[in-house]
């Protein structure tokens, strides 16, 4: 059974840390196509950075954290590949992703852009994945 409310950091207006303010909420169903997750951690990254401080309009919601991990809790019609109880990872917004200690992440890259390649590859580890990166980058695709 799902709690009715949530405890969500919310921005709520333009400004600095001093803008962010704990809210309670109602839990939101999943729609056709969803999974609600129970955030366990949630990464704050440059977008939800800007998004605060008025650089950037909010994509959909007022609530930071675009990465989160947890477990699935609920999933909405049409959902095959998650069910309740899975611990999941996730960029919201994302169309995809690969966990690269489990597949191929350049088969996998291949997979999501139909033989296309990644136009954007940013890569904070470096060296290590820097020759299997150029395999997953496009024609004409960037590297930072």
């Amino acid at each position: 059974m799902l709690p009715r409310t949530m405890t969500a950091i919310s921005i709520t207006r333009a400004g600095g840390p001093e803008v962010l303010r704990s809210d309670t909420r109602p839990v939101p169903l999943p729609e056709a196509g969803q999974v609600l997750i129970r955030v366990a951690f949630a990464g704050i990254n440059r977008r939800d950075c800007e998004q605060r401080r008025g650089f950037r309009p909010p994509e959909g919601s007022d609530i930071p954290g675009l990465e989160v991990a947890g477990e699935v809790v609920a999933t909405g019609a049409g959902v095959r590949r998650w069910k309740p109880g899975d611990r999941v990872c996730a960029k919201l917004g994302a169309a995809s992703a690969i966990n690269y200690r489990e597949q191929d992440f350049v088969a996998g890259v291949q997979r999501a852009t139909d033989g296309h390649g990644a136009d954007v590859i940013i890569d904070i580890v470096g060296v290590g994945y820097a020759r299997r990166n150029l395999e997953a980058l496009a024609t004409d695709g960037r590297g930072r």
